[in-house]
C-alpha cells in the first residue's frame, strides 16, 4: 500500500500514530542498537524501525533519508530501494539504513 504513496503522503499517514517526542522502551532501544551495529537482522527489526521511522528523520542525511523512506515508509524491497537510492544493490542499501537508524537514535553506527 505505502510503495504506491509519495513519501510525503506515507509520512504523513505514520505521524497519526508516532509521538514525536517519545523514546523507546529499552527493548526497541536495544533491537534498534543491534540493529544498527549488524548484530540484528532486518526480519527481526522491522517493527522497531517502523516506529521509529514514525517519529521523523532530524539529523538524517538526503540519502539516509531516503532510504528510511523507500524502505520503510514506502516498503519497496532492496532491490527497488537501492535502485531509488543510486545503490548497486541491497548490500548498500542495508548499511545506509543501518546507518540512518544509528542516527537517528543517537548512536554512532559502524558504516
Amino acid at each position: 500500500l505505502f510503495a504506491e504513496l509519495e513519501p510525503a503522503l506515507a509520512q504523513a499517514l505514520c505521524d497519526g500514530d508516532a509521538q514525536s517526542d517519545s523514546i523507546p522502551d529499552d527493548t526497541e532501544q536495544r533491537i534498534l542498537r543491534d540493529f544498527a551495529h549488524h548484530r540484528r537482522s532486518w526480519p527481526d527489526s522491522i517493527a522497531a524501525i517502523n516506529k521509529l521511522a514514525g517519529r521523523g528523520y532530524s539529523g538524517l542525511d538526503p540519502m539516509s533519508e531516503k532510504v528510511m523512506k523507500q524502505r520503510v515508509l514506502q516498503r519497496k524491497n532492496w532491490k527497488q530501494c537501492a535502485e531509488a537510492c543510486g545503490l548497486s544493490g541491497r548490500k548498500q542499501a542495508e548499511t545506509a539504513l543501518r546507518r540512518a537508524v544509528g542516527i537517528l537514535i543517537g548512536d554512532n553506527a559502524p558504516d
